[in-house]
């Protein structure tokens, strides 16, 4: 577990090459292993892909081979004629997470599959903190939890 308490967000894009769809395609096992294990590791505090245009919140899908309006970017796809895009879509996504320094934050984000094969671009920047409230209930004997 990392025992900083300072928070870095990394924002991801698809990157415009050609082969950027392909690619994704190739590291999209590691790529979610990577996010697991920064989640065990409690490195990962929040993560996930930005929804805008989707109405009432309803994507549930993956990133890669998931058809949809807004939010995720066309990608043209390296196979297909020329001035045609893909059905497949891509997302941005923003991953925030626990870093003793930005410099690390840096290292780490590297090390995603995407971002160190140049499938997506990435930034990555300090995050301050300062308003907010999470709740979290678990009910042991159901099984359930809910975070609000």
């Amino acid at each position: 577990m990392v025992a900083a308490n300072q928070y870095y967000v990394i924002q991801t894009s698809l990157s415009y090459s050609s082969t950027a769809l392909t690619e994704a395609r190739n590291w999209e096992v590691e790529h979610e292993d990577w996010v697991r294990d920064a989640e065990r590791d409690g490195r990962l505090f929040l993560g996930g892909d930005f929804m805008e245009g989707r109405e009432g919140g309803d994507y549930d899908g993956d990133a890669i081979g998931e058809e949809g309006e807004g939010g995720k970017r066309k990608a043209k796809d390296e196979n297909e004629d020329e001035g045609s895009v893909s059905s497949t879509l891509v997302p941005d996504r923003m991953y925030v997470i626990r870093s003793p320094s930005l410099g690390e934050a840096e290292k780490f984000a590297n090390t995603d599959p995407f971002n160190r094969n140049c499938v997506t671009t990435y930034r990555v920047a300090p995050w301050k903190v300062t308003r907010g409230r999470v709740g979290v209930e678990v009910r042991m004997g159901e099984g359930e939890f809910r975070i609000e």
